[in-house]
């Protein structure tokens, strides 16, 4: 029978992993070619497209706290994570559709990536409270990390098995483009993430199924000791992270006017740096405490931020930003452990449910942010993406500053 657990343990471990790393591939895809087919090909507005992201964010604010409240008093997240998972297929599949077949109906295809957007957001409500089903408490940290490198190699191998998708070598649509890669990203993500779905094996939560209403769940949760500062800090730390991430390839090719081929490779050596990051930063984690590796990581994203925006060449700007990519590679490692730390697992839906909103108002406040100054500054050229880089150092400066508090409260 121990053998039988052991096996069913490294067994949900596998596809855990697996499905981040499914996962990652649908997101690289989208984040990579959707974001410049839009602004660059279809002369949307940097404001326009940013504001994509904030729609996302309100859609998830009204259905995450109730659907992620119904989980925990079913004790069991897998059944919710199904529906999210194809609700995020079926979406993806008919922006991927529209935007080969009636690429004109711009506005369709934005409304479709908002809404699939919010469904893949809403996958990880369900998803990483699964860590404290795969990893006791003493190694959250560590799976975590492995997690989030499969989610970063996952990346890489999206970009990659893209190329000839983008490049027009090879095409599933009679117009080649970028919008080639779209389907083929789906598609993976169908066939990885089964796995995940339907071999997992989940245990009933104890003290899952109360039946404590909505508000009174929030309150409860709020209450915990430090939970509220973290919430907090993670906003401010994901507003930079994500925002940098999210305009990446549009700066690469403003900036520097790097190629698609030349984005995909330099992407891929970051998020290679991150995939090492990511399990350095779990480790660190377990073994100095997860607030303390977390500070480290919002003040060394903030130099970045400072340094990344005055580099003028591609010869400096590389290494700088594979170097970036350590510490990128090892912030959700890192949030996510600490969050199941914070929380009893009876919470552990409405937690990440708020945790993904947190995050999503990071996509909602610094994207604003960036399109505001990318768009005000338009006389300055490609120098106004280096303003909007810039400008994130005070919201990881921010985030840093918090952490700090939270680490002198010794709530973990």
């Amino acid at each position: 029978m121990a053998d039988q657990g052991a096996d069913k343990g490294r067994l949900n471990t596998a596809v855990w992993i697996l499905y981040d790393f499914a996962n990652s591939i649908l997101m690289i895809t989208f984040f990579m070619y959707f974001s410049q087919w839009l602004v660059v090909e279809r002369g949307v507005s940097d404001l326009s497209f940013n504001i994509l992201f904030a729609v996302s964010t309100l859609i998830l604010l009204v259905i995450a706290p109730p659907l992620a409240a119904y989980a925990d008093r079913c004790g069991v997240m897998l059944p919710s994570l199904r529906l999210s998972t194809a609700a995020s297929i079926a979406l993806y599949g008919a922006l991927a559709v529209v935007a080969n077949l009636y690429p004109d109906l711009t506005l369709l295809s934005m409304a479709l990536f908002a809404l699939a957007n919010a469904a893949y957001q809403l996958t990880f409500v369900f998803y990483n409270p699964l860590l404290g089903k795969v990893a006791d408490e003493s190694r959250l940290g560590f799976v975590s990390g492995w997690g989030q490198c499969a989610n970063l190699v996952g990346q890489i191998s999206g970009l990659l098995m893209m190329i000839p998708f983008a490049s027009g070598i090879t095409f599933l649509f009679p117009t080649p483009g970028r919008t080639q890669t779209f389907l083929p990203a789906v598609l993976i993500f169908t066939v990885l993430s089964l796995p995940m779905l339907f071999l997992f094996r989940e245990e009933k939560t104890k003290g899952g199924d109360n039946e404590l209403r909505l508000p009174e769940r929030l309150r409860s949760l709020f209450i915990l000791p430090g939970v509220s500062l973290f919430f907090v800090s993670y906003f401010f730390l994901n507003d930079s992270i994500l925002t940098a991430g999210n305009n990446f390839p549009i700066y690469l090719e403003s900036v520097f006017k790097a190629s698609d081929d030349h984005k995909s490779f330099i992407i891929a050596g970051i998020l290679l740096a991150g995939a090492g990051g990511g399990v350095f930063w779990g480790w660190c984690s377990d073994r100095f405490g997860m607030v303390r590796s977390l500070i480290w990581l919002s003040l060394g994203v903030s130099f970045w931020f400072v340094v990344l925006p005055i580099l003028t060449t591609l010869a400096w700007f590389i290494p700088c930003a594979l170097l970036f990519g350590i510490f990128y590679g090892g912030v959700f490692s890192v949030t996510r452990a600490l969050m199941l730390k914070l929380i009893p697992a009876a919470q552990a839906g409405i937690a990440f449910s708020i945790f993904g909103l947190f995050e999503r108002f990071a996509t909602f406040a610094g994207p604003l942010s960036w399109g505001a100054i990318a768009t005000a500054a338009e006389s300055w050229g490609p120098d106004r993406y280096r303003l909007a880089l810039f400008s994130l150092v005070g919201f990881s400066l921010i985030a840093a500053a918090l952490l700090m508090k939270l680490d002198r409260r010794r709530v973990v």
